[in-house]
């Protein structure tokens, strides 16, 4: 029930919720995302039935789905428009990589210690990425409206200078 809850939980808010970053701000969605997180493993962790683990990952599938959107923002925010797709593969990518080598690391964990650690692991590495979420801001000096060329060949000037 749990697992189901949780992703139906990142569809939907992924679909429904994934314009937050633009209209609060990426950092500000990424930090309460994370926050939400943070929490919901708590929850996960001290559950003393389906119905609160339900309610755990309900919450943990929203704070999950936050930061994607978030830190994608963030990195187009920050690259010249030219650089633009080859940073949003590269954080992707890097994306990607976390998630395979966390989830190996946090495997070993579990054999070893039980499932409990595992949480209080994702704990640890979520208030790690609110400490750097803190530091991430947006660079307005590369904010390109997608459909103005006028615009982006402005930016791109501006850049070579």
């Amino acid at each position: 029930m749990a697992f189901t809850g949780f992703s139906v939980t990142v569809l939907l808010s992924r679909v429904v919720l994934g314009s937050l970053p633009d209209r609060f701000g990426p950092r500000a969605t990424l930090l309460t995302g994370l926050s939400i997180l943070a929490g919901a493993l708590v929850i996960l962790i001290y559950s003393p039935n389906p119905y609160v683990s339900l309610l755990g990952a309900v919450l943990a599938a929203l704070g999950y789905s936050f930061p994607w959107p978030s830190l994608a923002l963030i990195v187009i925010s920050r690259v010249p428009p030219n650089k633009r797709g080859s940073g949003l593969a590269a954080l992707t990518a890097y994306y990607d990589i976390f998630v395979a080598c966390g989830s190996v690391m946090l495997g070993g964990i579990a054999q070893r210690a039980g499932i409990v650690p595992v949480f209080w692991a994702g704990i640890a590495a979520v208030l790690t990425g609110i400490v750097v979420g803190f530091n991430l801001r947006p660079d307005p000096s590369h904010h390109v409206e997608p459909d103005d060329p006028e615009a982006a060949a402005e930016a791109e000037e501006v850049a070579a200078h």
